[in-house]
C-alpha cells in the first residue's frame, strides 16, 4: 500500500513527494508485515514512543504521522481497506521560531561556507527565499533590468516578486561567468541543485564556524528580522516574504532586546518633557474661572507664565 501510494498518489499530486518517501521508509521499517486493518491506536502510539527516543523532532514525527494518515485514508478511499482506520493525533508544534543572525555570526559562516554554497547564503539573507525557491531558480526568472526576481514555484502557489539589492545583483552576475545552464545552481542530470544538498553543505559549514542552534530556513528569518528592525512595515515584509496569513508575518514583531532598548532611549534625547508635564499656554485664553459660590466672580483669570 505504500508503494502504491507513492506511485499512484504523492509523485502525481505533490510537489513533496520526495518527503513521502522518506516518512514511508521510517513508517515500512516499524510496520512492515502488517495488514492495514491490524494497524491501531497501540501501534501509533509505540511508533511515536520509538521516534522520541531516537531523538526525532515534534515537526518530523508529525509528517511521518501525517503521511500515515493520508495512506491509511486513501486506502479507504480506493477500497483497499473496508474498516474505518484509527485516528492520529498529532503532537502540537511550536512554529513561533524567530532565531536569526547577527553581523558577526554572518561573516563567520560566510568565511567558511564552501564557493557553491556562498551565493546561495547571500541570496537568502537578501531576499528572504526559501531553499527550495533559491535551488530551483532559473536564469529566466532573472529581470536585470528591473533588478527583479520572480518566484514562480512558490509554498502557497501564488507567484511573487522581489527586488535584487546590490548584494544580490552582483552575486547573481558573479555566477553568469560560469558555465551555462537553464538553472543558476545547477545540479546532476540537468537539473537543479538539491535543496537536501543544500541544507547538508549548510550544516557542515554552521558547525565549522561555531554557530549553535542554526538553520538554512533561519536565513529567512533573519531576512524578515532585519527588515522589521530597520523600520520596514510588516504588510511589506509579509509581501516579500510571500506569507498569505498576516499572522505568519506577526512573529517578526517580536525583535532583538537591543532594538528595543534602542528604541526607548530614543526618550533620552527628547528636550520636550518636564517630569512628564508641559505647562499649556491654552490657559490664557480662558474667559472665566470656577469659583465657590458668594465669591466675586469677576475675578479675571490668573496669568500663565511660562518658565
Amino acid at each position: 500500500m505504500a508503494a502504491t501510494f507513492l506511485e499512484n498518489y504523492s509523485k502525481v499530486n505533490k510537489r513533496s513527494w520526495k518527503r513521502d518517501e522518506i516518512s514511508v521508509k521510517n513508517l515500512t521499517s516499524f510496520f512492515a508485515g502488517r495488514h492495514l486493518y491490524e494497524i491501531n491506536n497501540l501501534d501509533i502510539e509505540n511508533y511515536k514512543k520509538i521516534r522520541i527516543k531516537q531523538g526525532v523532532s515534534y515537526a518530523t514525527i508529525n509528517r511521518e504521522l501525517a503521511c500515515l494518515r493520508t495512506i491509511l485514508n486513501k486506502a479507504v478511499e480506493w477500497n483497499l481497506l473496508s474498516t474505518n482506520p484509527p485516528k492520529i493525533k498529532l503532537y502540537k508544534e511550536n512554529n513561533q521560531r524567530t532565531r536569526y543572525l547577527t553581523k558577526e555570526e554572518e561573516n563567520k559562516i560566510l568565511e567558511v561556507c564552501p564557493d557553491v554554497l556562498k551565493p546561495i547564503i547571500l541570496i537568502a539573507l537578501n531576499t528572504g527565499m526559501r531553499r527550495s525557491e533559491i535551488a530551483k531558480l532559473r536564469w529566466q526568472d532573472i529581470d536585470f533590468r528591473e533588478k527583479m526576481i520572480t518566484v514562480y514555484e512558490t509554498k502557497n502557489n501564488e507567484k511573487r516578486h522581489i527586488p535584487m539589492n546590490t548584494i544580490v545583483f552582483d552575486t547573481i552576475n558573479r555566477i553568469k561567468e560560469k558555465p551555462f545552464s537553464q538553472y543558476l545552481f545547477p545540479g546532476e542530470n540537468g537539473s537543479h541543485i538539491s535543496p537536501h544538498h543544500i541544507s547538508h553543505l549548510f550544516e557542515k559549514t554552521v558547525k565549522k564556524a561555531g554557530i549553535k542552534d542554526f538553520r538554512f530556513h533561519d536565513l529567512r528569518h533573519t531576512f524578515a528580522s532585519r527588515l522589521v528592525m530597520n523600520g520596514v512595515d510588516l504588510k511589506t515584509v509579509q509581501e516579500l516574504l510571500g506569507h498569505k496569513s498576516f499572522n505568519m508575518t506577526l512573529r517578526y514583531s517580536h525583535l532583538a532586546p537591543e532594538h528595543k532598548r534602542k528604541a526607548v532611549e530614543i526618550l533620552e534625547k527628547s528636550d520636550t518633557m518636564f517630569c512628564g508635564l508641559q505647562l499649556d499656554t491654552r490657559m490664557q485664553k480662558m474667559d472665566t474661572i470656577w469659583t465657590p459660590a458668594g465669591k466675586d466672580t469677576s475675578i479675571q483669570p490668573t496669568q500663565v507664565v511660562e518658565k
